[in-house]
């Protein structure tokens, strides 16, 4: 009976001691996340930022790699540089050949931003034209790990989003 109850009181201590640490864990994540959202937010706010797509994911379903293909989209204040490839149906064929999305030195129109503090996320959406004279209109949900989700919608072609990581600008 002694060796019992000197058992339960060894698992009950040990248990709390876990208790214990799981909750500090999850305040360390918490702290951490908040920190990388606070960085986040600075470069962001100052519109100087690189986002490059790892995936590409089409409106019918397909996902494509896109490590080893080149693409980047850069903002520096209100201006756009973007070269991203384009996967899906376009409605206006083109005779250059390039069938990417491509910005160069746009101005951005209609520009909302959405920062929500309790979930670390921010929804970033504007309107831009492109080099093949399309309206394209643009939505980024970025994450707190700087992971990010660009979405074109295009009046020219269907729709197509891009997932990968945002950087800020030196």
């Amino acid at each position: 009976m002694k060796y019992l109850i000197f058992f339960t009181l060894i698992l009950g201590f040990t248990h709390v001691s876990e208790a214990q640490s799981r909750a500090e864990k999850k305040q360390k994540k918490k702290e951490l996340k908040a920190k990388s959202f606070a960085e986040l937010k600075e470069f962001f706010e100052e519109k100087n930022f690189r986002f490059e797509a790892d995936w590409a994911d089409t409106q019918k379903g397909m996902r494509i790699d896109l490590m080893s293909n080149p693409n980047a989209y850069v903002q520096k204040r209100d201006t756009i540089n973007a070269r991203l490839p384009y996967f899906g149906v376009a409605q206006v064929a083109t005779l250059s050949g390039d069938a990417g999305i491509t910005i160069e030195n746009m101005r951005l129109e209609r520009e909302e931003v959405k920062i929500n503090e309790k979930k670390f996320r921010i929804v970033y959406s504007f309107q831009v034209g492109s080099t093949r004279g399309e309206l394209l209109s643009c939505v980024f949900t970025i994450q707190a790990n700087k992971s990010a989700t660009l979405s074109i919608r295009s009046t020219q072609r269907n729709l197509i989003s891009y997932t990968g990581k945002i950087t800020g600008l030196e």
